[in-house]
């Protein structure tokens, strides 16, 4: 009778518990890969290992009158197999990154060092083995309270927990150890990043007045975002330059963290109870005390994560038997089982996401920021007016608008532990056990109200394009035969050599990727026509010139391959592009052929949509963990007093990369009332 109510209450909640995880819902690819944008393992108030009701040294199974206990505690915790946390979080534990005009070129794996404001020359990388330690003080109390109603109790959980996560980088930088100016600084081209000249007047746009920005030369800029400088451009009334990262940096300061993980109530009712064998039930809720995932969590990609941010509430069931006893019960063996499943409440949480079909670590790509330009296309009588949408200079990383507030849910959580104990007359005892621990997947829904000024931001995927085109004065010559070299360079003003003015580059790469650029969305076409009167007046834009443009140079020469646009005669400016037949120039072409610019009528803009809400969501989680101990009770003392110390051990599958693997030793002492 008692082993069949052990065995069916046991069973029925493996069951239920089991059955869930089973149905729960599908993976993404990136999960089944192990990928998370953020590490989240199970908070430390959810180890039955450490807080199983049941033994505790001096209880009484059937108490008449109040009996209670408390229990003090230290548990050390720290995590095994780093390079999966970094695998987790990274893909690789080793990122390579390299340049777009690196040789030999990146493969697949590189991540474009481009994005990072690294040299496009670059050819490195950095290599992690993450370490997370966990210093827990634990508090717990039990209270029999036969006089209310015999055979309810009540138990307490309070671990307070100080917390170390540190990526543990192959630089030494999340150790402490100093920056070290060790990466290529060939400065970036003009125009790649940020203006083609400094800001100065037109009159003094020269080869001197050439803009180089230098690249991050460390790892510790490259890898928390701080911005390159900002330069002022006369054309735009504004600066240009390159936003810092708000969200997900390697390095920071906040690597320790401490909290109170949770506080864990459970009331129960035990419906069978003697020495012997019990049976109960309980109720569990769980108010979260832990870390709460805001912007400031969201800052550092290894920030520490302690307890809970939901609250929960479910049931349990608690059971022992004892299996014998021999030497006229001087020695005991019996069996131990406690189990709970919770649902935990939805929460409103910020969560960094990737981008949807462009994969992880996606949000770490450079995009360029737009804005809408009203400008006047006919005679002002008429006021006809034309918007365009164009880039303003500034460079965003992806992380700041991909980082938003969400609405986080999931289904359940929940734990369950089998002992076998071992008990003698003396006061001394030991414990072998078994701990199964489970979570469902998360699920995501972006704020409709929280975000409205990210939203509205107008972001679209720089790759490999120029920022910034510089615009030189064209006029016309009768040069057979009729192509491009019809167009030369002249000086707006004197002394020679003197570009006009300095433009953004209004482009778009939607097909880029994190390892390398892509075309140009909605390429408008150059066309090469007859030649223009002599003395038609014109401008070229061009980017990554070979020579500076002089005085004379024909377009072609002048622009080495990288003519932008070209307009001739009295028309909209560059940047109305109602039209392509304002457009000319175009190096190697005859006659009526065609070719793809650098610039777009129709920059493709990110949407909420193109955020991957899966890339956030924690996966289905399912961890093991083995555990033991020894205790010593003084149960002819008053009070009872009993100390104990033990061991665990916890791992999880091969492929299962999220759910962290760790080791832990506690010692705690309590007394009986």
């Amino acid at each position: 009778m008692r082993r069949s109510l052990l065995l069916v209450s046991g069973s029925l909640l493996l069951l239920v518990f089991g059955s869930s995880l089973v149905c729960s819902d599908d993976e993404s690819a990136s999960k089944k890969a192990g990928y998370v944008t953020q590490y989240m393992p199970r908070s430390e108030g959810d180890n039955l290992a450490y807080f199983m009701l049941y033994p505790w040294a001096g209880y009484c199974w059937c108490p008449e009158v109040f009996h209670g206990t408390i229990r003090l505690g230290y548990e050390f915790r720290e995590s095994r197999h780093g390079k999966d946390i970094a695998k987790a979080l990274l893909i690789n534990d080793t990122l390579s990154f390299v340049g777009s005009s690196a040789t030999p070129a990146a493969t697949k794996t590189d991540l474009l060092a481009d994005y990072f404001l690294l040299a496009t020359d670059t050819k490195a990388s950095i290599s992690f083995d993450p370490k997370i330690k966990q210093n827990i003080l634990t508090f717990d109390a039990f209270f029999d309270l036969p006089e209310f109603w015999p055979g309810v109790y009540l138990q307490i959980d309070a671990p307070l927990v100080h917390a170390q996560w540190n990526l543990h980088d192959s630089q030494g930088i999340s150790q402490g150890h100093p920056k070290k100016a060790n990466l290529s600084q060939t400065p970036f081209n003009p125009g790649y990043m940020l203006a083609v000249f400094t800001g100065e007047t037109p009159s003094t746009f020269t080869q001197e007045t050439l803009y180089y920005p230098l690249p991050k030369n460390n790892w510790y800029d490259a890898l928390t975002g701080t911005q390159l400088p900002l330069v002022p451009v006369f054309t735009q009334g504004e600066k240009w330059g390159t936003e810092s990262w708000d969200y997900g940096k390697f390095f920071g300061e906040k690597e320790t963290d401490t909290k109170l993980a949770s506080l864990n109530f459970d009331l129960g009712y035990n419906f069978y109870a003697c020495q012997d064998y019990h049976v109960g039930a309980y109720i569990r809720l769980v108010a979260p005390s832990g870390t709460k995932f805001d912007e400031r969590h969201a800052e550092y990609l290894f920030h520490p994560k302690i307890g809970e941010a939901h609250w929960k509430l479910g049931a349990g069931l608690t059971a022992h038997v004892e299996l014998g006893s021999w030497c006229d019960c001087q020695h005991t063996m019996a069996l131990y089982f406690q189990g709970y499943v919770v649902h935990p409440f939805a929460k409103n949480e910020v969560r960094v996401f990737d981008l949807v079909n462009k994969g992880p670590l996606s949000r770490y790509m450079l995009l360029k920021e737009f804005s809408d330009v009203t400008t006047l296309t006919g005679p002002a009588d008429n006021q006809l007016t034309s918007v365009n949408t164009e880039a303003t200079g500034r460079l965003v990383t992806a992380i700041n608008y991909t980082t938003r507030h969400t609405r986080v849910k999931l289904d359940f959580q929940g734990e369950f532990a089998l002992e076998l104990a071992y008990q003698n007359a003396c006061g001394l005892s030991a414990g072998v056990g078994y701990n199964f621990y489970g979570r469902s997947k998360e699920r995501m829904k972006l704020s409709t109200t929280a975000d409205l000024t990210i939203e509205a931001r107008k972001l679209g995927f720089k790759g490999t394009s120029y920022t910034a085109m510089a615009g030189f004065n064209t006029i016309s010559v009768l040069v057979p035969p009729a192509t491009s070299d019809n167009f030369r360079i002249i000086d707006p003003v004197s002394p020679p050599d003197h570009a006009a003015t300095e433009r953004t580059v209004t482009s778009t790469e939607s097909n880029a990727t994190l390892y390398g650029g892509g075309t140009v969305d909605r390429s408008i076409e150059i066309r090469v026509e007859a030649p223009q009167p002599p003395g038609e007046p014109g401008m070229v834009y061009l980017t990554n010139w070979g020579t500076f443009p002089a005085d004379g140079d024909p377009v072609v020469a002048a622009g080495n391959g990288n003519v932008i646009a070209h307009e001739s005669g009295v028309g909209p400016v560059i940047l109305d592009f109602a039209g392509t037949d304002i457009l000319w120039g175009s190096e190697r072409n005859a006659v009526g052929d065609e070719d793809q610019t650098g610039i777009t009528n129709k920059p493709v803009l990110l949407k909420s949509t193109d955020l991957d809400l899966d890339s956030a969501a924690c996966p289905r989680q399912i961890s093991h963990k083995l555990y033991g101990h020894l205790d010593y009770a003084w149960a002819d003392s008053w009070c009872a007093p009993y100390v104990r110390a033990g061991a665990e051990i916890e791992c999880s599958a091969r492929e299962d990369r999220q759910t962290m693997k760790a080791w832990a030793v506690f010692v705690n002492g309590g007394v009986n009332f």
